[in-house]
């Protein structure tokens, strides 16, 4: 998975939760930023940031990882 296939995938789910990015940002503890930056492909993240991300979307970080294309 590329930055750019993963912060789509973010985006993705923040979306689905009905979260902006700056309530996300505040869930997580991470700057707004920061989070656009990696939904846009710009950043990478730690294991540490995609497990804050992945809490915050009451989803596992595979979820993110994993799109449904990928697990067919």
């Amino acid at each position: 998975m590329t930055h750019l296939e993963l912060g789509e995938r973010i985006l993705e789910l923040r979306k689905a939760n009905n979260f902006t990015r700056d309530q996300l940002a505040s869930k997580t503890g991470l700057s707004s930023k920061f989070l656009y930056e990696i939904e846009r492909g710009k950043k990478g993240l730690s294991v540490e940031s995609l497990i804050k991300i992945a809490d915050a979307l009451s989803c596992s970080y595979r979820e993110i990882l994993v799109s449904e294309l990928e697990e067919n």
